[in-house]
Parts: C-alpha cells; structure tokens; sequence
C-alpha cells in the first residue's frame, strides 16, 4: 500500500501568515521589531548614511560591509535560538525555516562576493525569518489575547479528565 502525504507546503505558509497576523496585532512585538531590530540593532548600518547625509546633505556610498557584518550577526543569533528553543518550533516550520535562513546566508555571500546591492534583500529577508521566529512567543501575549493560560480564564477551565 502505497502512503499520500498531505500538503506541507500549504500548511507551512497558513502558518506563517497567522504568525504575521499575530506579529502585527501585538504593540509590544511591533515596539520591539522597530525600536529593538530596526533602530538599535542596525545602527551600524544606518549611522553611516546619516552621518554622509549630515556632511554633505547627501548620501554619497553604500557601504556593502556594514550590511554583511550586520546580517551574519543578526543569522547567527537567529540560529543559535532556533537550536536552544528546539523543542518550540512546530514541524510546519522547520523546513520552510531551513529554506529562508539557507537562502538569506547563499544571498548574502553571493552579493557581497559581487559587491552587489541586493545584499538589501538579504537584510528584508533576515527581518522576515526574525518576525516568522520571534513574533508568536508567549511574552508578546498581552491580558486582552485569548491564551487561557495566560489570562484570568485559567482558573474557569475545565479538567478534561474529569
């Protein structure tokens, strides 16, 4: 007898839509995205155009370097996450993670080795993987989620042995 997988695929991107619907309706997730990733994080990167903004009232460069040494980091910190929370990750998104994290390390090498300014879709995509791991973890629950755990409902649930 011959055995019928069902859809992976298909499953793996329904889950990561939710989990980007989930990212976008938590204020403390969107906070940390923008002040912690965006702002803090790739200081690096940013610093330099504004301080070639604020010499010359233009940005005259684009420093490849900066992003390389950011998106390597920001990979290897992703990474070792993914392996300490081991246990956390659903199986719909392991493969579609491997894939992504794979693709964004192949860009970035390949695009720094050319000196190329698609090292910028290695950065989205490095934001991306981060909302995708980051964004459904219970410290973005706030009191208002429907997680009865998390929430006074906890007491009012019901054993199901009983």
């Amino acid at each position: 007898m011959s055995k019928m997988r069902s859809d992976s695929w298909e499953k793996s991107f329904k889950e990561v839509g939710r989990i980007y619907s989930n990212a976008k309706k938590s204020n403390k997730f969107v906070a940390t995205f923008f002040i912690g990733i965006i702002l803090c994080s790739s200081f690096g990167i940013w610093l330099e155009y504004l301080s070639q903004y604020a010499s010359n009232g233009e940005i005259t460069s684009f420093k490849i370097e900066n992003y390389f040494t950011y998106i390597v980091a920001f990979l290897s910190i992703l990474i070792i996450d993914s392996f300490l929370t081991s246990g956390e990750v659903r199986d719909e998104l392991k493969g579609l993670g491997i894939i992504f994290i794979g693709l964004a390390i192949f860009i970035t090498f390949i695009t720094f080795y050319l000196k190329s300014k698609w090292i910028l879709l290695a950065y989205v995509l490095c934001l991306l993987i981060y909302i995708a791991i980051e964004a459904d973890k219970d410290k973005y629950d706030s009191n208002d989620d429907k997680n009865p755990i998390t929430t006074e409902d906890f007491e009012e649930l019901e054993d199901e042995e009983e």
